[in-house]
Parts: structure tokens; C-alpha cells; sequence
């Protein structure tokens, strides 16, 4: 983390606004990506996987009845930990760490894991602006590790549901305004995976970003 803390000083100023981007100004950025409860478990043999019709060193997406069935089992052993996760929210876990105001925009379900995942970014203090999708399992995250082996299996869930409208009711709200003016720099973030099926989203994104840095107004939130 001291390494991470330095080149981030030296990239965008350190926390007194000496040096680098961004000098005497607060830094903030604003990330959009999907949202997965991650599960990580060390098992002692391979009959898990065998029973499941897993590989080690392998990624996948798996269905939601399958990746249900498998983080219901290993989620009873005392070897699993549990975190919220996905691209764009671990960079934001870590950017707090580092002492950056961030805030994350993604989609969950209507479910139990939601509420878990709610929990966990209560946890790490994480300004976050979750949508609810009703109709959609939370997405989830499952990695085994076994000796110097790991085999990672997901499904995005929800988070493929992500619409606009969470963005239109922040722009509207005078207390929640996510964007700042131009003085206040920022960084807009998307993750890659976040991208497909959500053009929409994005072309929604980008064009508001650039007519409020030109009006100069201020976007604080709150």
C-alpha cells in the first residue's frame, strides 16, 4: 500500500495539494462498473470441482442456479471470505484507501446477497448509488484456491441491468449532484466489462460530463 500511496502522489498531488495533477484541489472520481459479491474459499481437494464440472486455473461464467448451488456450499466453510467486489468497485475500495473521494454506481438484485453486499460496502465506508433490479439475481463471484491454484467462475447479474434512470434522478437531485465543475477536477471511471449492452448508459455518461465542465457550475455532492 506505501508503494501504491507513492506513485499515486506522484501522479496526482499529495494530500496537501503540493505536487502533480490536480494540485489544491480536492480529488474525486466517479466509477461505474458492475457489482459482484466475491467469494474467496481455500479447499483442501478437488471433489468440489470435480462435482461441479470445474477446472483449476480456469475463469468462466457460470448459470445463477449453478454459481448458487456452488457459494451455498463453500460458503460453509470458515475458509470463505466474503467482499464486495467487481473492476470499477475494487479500484474504488482501493482509491479510499489511498484517500480519494469516490463514488460508484452499479446494480444489485432484490435478494439476500444485495443486502449482504449493501453490508460490506457500509463497511469500507463506500459512497455508493445502487439501482435495484427486481427481476435479477445479484451478480456473485466465486473463487477457489487450492494450493498455488485458483479457479474463478462468475455471472454479472443485476449489474447487466444497469439503466440511466439512477443517473437521471441524481442530475435532478440537488443534494446528490455527481459531477463537479471544472475547478474540481475529477476522473470518470468505466470499467471495460461494464461497457457491452450498455451503450446506452455510456453515450448518457459522457455527453453530461462535458456540458457541465463547460458550464462552470458546481456539482457537489453530499
Amino acid at each position: 500500500m506505501e508503494y501504491l500511496q507513492q506513485f499515486y502522489e506522484k501522479i496526482f498531488g499529495d494530500s496537501n495539494g503540493d505536487s502533480g495533477w490536480g494540485a489544491g484541489t480536492p480529488r474525486k472520481v466517479v466509477a461505474f462498473g458492475n457489482v459482484l459479491l466475491d467469494r474467496t474459499v481455500q479447499i483442501a481437494d478437488l471433489d468440489i470441482l470435480d462435482r461441479f464440472q470445474l477446472s483449476m486455473n480456469a475463469k468462466g461464467e457460470l448459470s445463477v442456479e449453478t454459481l448458487n448451488s456452488l457459494t451455498a456450499e463453500i460458503c460453509e466453510s470458515s475458509n470463505c471470505i466474503t467482499n464486495p467486489g467487481g473492476s470499477s468497485l475494487n479500484t474504488v475500495r482501493i482509491l479510499k484507501k489511498l484517500g480519494t473521494e469516490a463514488l460508484f454506481f452499479g446494480a444489485v438484485g432484490d435478494d439476500k446477497y444485495a443486502e449482504e453486499l449493501r453490508d460490506r460496502l457500509q463497511d469500507y465506508e463506500i459512497d455508493a448509488r445502487i439501482e435495484t433490479i427486481t427481476e435479477t439475481p445479484t451478480g456473485q463471484c466465486v473463487c477457489l484456491v487450492y494450493e498455488d491454484k485458483t479457479a474463478l467462475y462468475a455471472n454479472i447479474g443485476a449489474s447487466a441491468g444497469f439503466s440511466i434512470d439512477l443517473l437521471k434522478r441524481a442530475e435532478k437531485d440537488e443534494n446528490k449532484k455527481f459531477l463537479r465543475s471544472i475547478e474540481r477536477k475529477q476522473i470518470l471511471y468505466i470499467e471495460g466489462f461494464f461497457i457491452p449492452k450498455r451503450e446506452d448508459v455510456c453515450e448518457y455518461i459522457v455527453p453530461i460530463s462535458i456540458i457541465h465542465l463547460k458550464s462552470h457550475r458546481n456539482f457537489d455532492f453530499t
